[in-house]
């Protein structure tokens, strides 16, 4: 596997990722109609 001393791998955070997700399922509830979320309580 090559090796490249410019590059640097980065990943969100745990926090980011379940923003993230209550942001998505806000928009998809806002977009069907729906009033819960099994995901967060936006």
């Amino acid at each position: 596997m090559p090796v490249f001393d410019n590059l640097r791998v980065m990943r969100p955070t745990t926090e980011y990722l379940l923003a993230m997700k209550c942001l998505a399922s806000r928009a998809a509830r806002k977009a069907t109609g729906q009033t819960s979320s099994p995901y967060c309580t936006c």
